[in-house]
């Protein structure tokens, strides 16, 4: 995988740090029986508690373990698993394909589409898109096995057909590993139903009517158990997320979304982590009329194609079931409604399908002199075009300026993308231009919440503190359960010698957050002010109980220790 090797140099971005390196829920594995019970990111404060993927939990403690905060081998670890992911879907269109002449050509070609497609490179380089790795490779593993079964299952001879049970086994037992992995594994079983009564290469002598499907039931009984464990650690066996728009504005706007993904796969130029995608409430020609009518004849050539091979037909379904979950619309964040990461699992059909037209056009052109040469040498071409793009676009991974500066180049109304850039520049002191970014942001999305409190630190972070309680203010009025903007507000009263407001506001964030870094000593700071000498002890202490090698609590608790010497007075 040279076209991804460099990613081994390139640090933790967007989600990483937040879900690795300042996460301790992943970091211990005391905490192991509550990845079972608990929501993916219990451990970080204001996430989405929609997912439950305890196994992956256990893939970040056994990495924290491996590689701890440094990002080469977390990098290394997500090629790796590319990199097997591609040697399956190979082996995948090779089964597909046998005994084809052309088949090691089309399998080639289909291992080339999934592992060098442009649009694969965010999985590969993002290292939160682990769970997406992790699932197809258990997905492929149950689906090989599965296939591995039936065939035994169908031997003339009694004695192979003992070894059936066993892949069978291993079959049920990757798509339960799978499905705690990521959620949309779970719909594999429908991907079965499909083979199944598609019954590709069997003998007439095989068996038909409903006891095909019913020797599914294992795989419907695993669901059965995760959607319990789900709905016992979330409390709803789907998502617990609220719609944000209409059910007429959802599907008037999925046309759009689903030409998209088509538009990236066809051209994949101008991807991004981050993509302008309007609501389309109302019947446009562009927005609606013109991206349907394109879904329908592409529609139309799959089914065509499903029609007369039922490898397509299965594989087609694999396409359709597993994209489907990504396309409820109307319960993903606002804006945040096409992704390429989304496409992982799906590319592994769609690049098989791809495979069989090739191979199927190496059959059709080989009487032609040369053809069968020209094919290989379009293959070949198309790898170290698919190469090239595809370390193009990782390396606006590298790390978070370059990540978010392209997600406002190419989707300059996304107020996500322009908050995050203006977090990184203020990091890097360029305060002028993270402020700007900070507005467009609000100006875009009013009701965002981090952008509104990234402004609110900008102000205070060079003592603009009217300005920065306005934006506080306005991020309390959206989350007003997030304690670090009432710590914030509470300082920047403080600041502003409103010290009865100050101890109010800082008690709420403690409330809210009991172990939040440096919350005690500030409240402790306040209270000394105050003339609470013994308050100001006991929340030195308090600081001191959560990290014993707070320096400042330290010092201020030896200052409170030594009779008639006044205190020194601390910020907090």
């Amino acid at each position: 995988m040279a076209a991804y090797a460099h990613t081994l140099t390139f640090q933790f971005v967007f989600d990483d740090p937040i879900l690795i390196v300042g996460n301790p829920f992943i970091q211990s594995a005391a905490n192991i029986p509550r990845f079972f019970t608990e929501h993916f990111w219990s451990g970080v404060a204001l996430a989405q508690k929609s997912y439950y993927r305890p196994l992956s939990l256990i893939y970040l403690l056994a990495n924290w373990k491996l590689w701890g905060a440094d990002p080469l081998g977390w990098h290394a670890v997500s090629v790796l698993l590319h990199s097997v992911n591609t040697v399956f879907v190979y082996l995948l269109a090779l089964r597909f394909l046998k005994p084809r002449a052309s088949a090691p050509l089309g399998a080639g070609f289909a291992a080339v589409l999934f592992a060098l497609h442009p649009i694969q490179a965010e999985v590969v380089s993002w290292i939160c898109c682990f769970n997406d790795l992790l699932a197809t490779l258990f997905v492929l593993i149950s689906f090989h096995a599965w296939c591995n079964a039936r065939g035994i299952a169908l031997w003339p001879q009694p004695a192979r057909r003992e070894h059936s049970a066993l892949w069978f086994c291993i079959s049920v037992a990757a798509y339960a590993v799978a499905v705690m992995c990521k959620e949309p594994a779970a719909l594999f079983p429908l991907v079965l139903v499909v083979a199944v009564i598609s019954q590709p290469g069997e003998p007439e002598a095989a068996p038909r009517g409903p006891s095909r499907v019913l020797r599914l039931l294992p795989y419907f009984g695993v669901a059965a158990i995760y959607f319990a464990m789900r709905t016992h650690a979330l409390g709803t066996a789907t998502t617990p997320q609220s719609r944000i728009i209409y059910w007429r504005t959802e599907w008037l706007t999925l046309p759009s979304v689903l030409s998209g993904y088509l538009s990236h796969l066809l051209l994949p130029a101008g991807l991004s982590p981050f993509y302008d995608t309007p609501y389309h409430p109302t019947i446009s020609l562009s927005g609606v009329v013109l991206p349907s009518l394109i879904l329908i004849a592409l529609a139309s050539l799959l089914l065509w194609a499903a029609l007369r091979s039922p490898h397509v037909r299965i594989l087609t379904a694999w396409t359709v079931i597993f994209l489907a979950p990504t396309l409820h619309l109307g319960v993903l964040p606002r804006g945040e409604l096409l992704h390429d990461r989304y496409l992982y699992l799906p590319m592994a059909g769609l690049s098989v399908i791809a495979g069989i037209g090739i191979a199927a056009a190496t059959e059709k052109w080989a009487p032609a002199p040369g053809a069968r040469l020209a094919l290989s040498i379009g293959v070949a071409f198309l790898a170290a075009a698919f190469s090239f793009a595809s370390y193009r676009q990782s390396r606006f991974w590298e790390d978070n300026l370059a990540l978010y500066s392209r997600g406002v180049a190419i989707a300059p109304h996304n107020g996500l993308a322009a908050s995050n850039l203006g977090a990184v520049l203020l990091g890097r002191g360029q305060w002028n231009e993270a402020v700007v970014q900070f507005q467009n942001a609000i100006n875009d999305s009013p009701n965002m919440f981090l952008a509104q409190y990234d402004l609110g630190l900008a102000y205070y972070e060079v003592g603009r503190f009217p300005e920065a309680e306005a934006s506080f203010k306005r991020a309390l009025a959206l989350v007003p359960s997030d304690a670090e903007t009432n710590i914030f507000l509470g300082m920047t009263y403080y600041h502003t010698n409103r010290l009865p407001q100050a101890i109010e506001q800082v008690r709420k964030a403690i409330a809210l957050n009991s172990a939040g870094a440096g919350y005690h000593f500030a409240l402790a700071v306040m209270l000394k002010d105050a003339g609470d000498v013994a308050g100001a002890r006991a929340e030195f202490q308090a600081e001191l109980k959560r990290d014993p090698n707070h320096q400042p609590s330290i010092e201020q608790l030896r200052q409170l220790d030594q009779p008639g010497a006044p205190p020194t007075g601390a910020k907090p």
